[in-house]
């Protein structure tokens, strides 16, 4: 990663969209949490770019396809574009926890194959998501933490780096860290 070059990993789904309580978002539901825009703007305007990390249950379970999946991350990129955030990657598990597969989150493969890619000090990268699971894989691979409390999330811990109530909290602790 050269020096001006900052990342932020962010789950997709209770991060960023607001999760329905079905298994995944499916185009139908899509919808953006109130402060996602504005928190992303910050995130531009302070260098970052971003790369989401997510896990999608629904496509093991078939009860979302690949096509409703990918056609709700085009509704994504489109809808947070005027934050002008630039999206450099979206990796996927499609994986259920029966798969024993490495991406699927609290296993940290998709984290690290973001930080290999993008040649990412992990101690210097933040990775937000609302769930548990999310903390676990950033820790395992050795990134800072966010746990959010918002949409269905109700998780707790002490091994996140920072515990926010929104994603603009989260963000504002990342910008005033720089």
């Amino acid at each position: 990663m050269s020096e001006n070059q900052k990342i932020v990993l962010l789950d997709r789904d209770g991060t960023v969209l607001v999760e329905p309580p079905t298994l995944d978002v499916k185009l139908s539901d899509f919808a953006l949490f109130p402060d996602t825009l504005a928190a992303l703007t910050r995130l531009a305007q302070a260098g970052y770019k971003a790369v989401f990390v997510s896990n999608q249950l629904g496509i093991a379970e078939r009860d979302l396809t690949w096509e409703e999946y990918e056609a709700t991350n085009q509704k994504m990129l489109e809808a947070i574009k005027p934050a002008g955030l630039e999206v450099l990657k979206i990796y996927t598990c499609p994986h259920s926890d029966s798969d024993n597969c490495v991406c699927r989150k609290p296993k940290p493969g998709m984290l690290q194959w973001a930080i290999e890619e993008f040649q990412l000090d992990p101690n210097g990268t933040y990775f937000i998501g609302d769930n548990l699971t999310d903390v676990e894989a950033g820790v395992a691979a050795g990134t800072e933490t966010i746990l959010l409390r918002q949409g269905n999330s109700h998780d707790e811990t002490d091994k996140a780096t920072f515990i926010a109530d929104n994603l603009s909290q989260a963000v504002d602790y990342i910008v005033d860290r720089g």
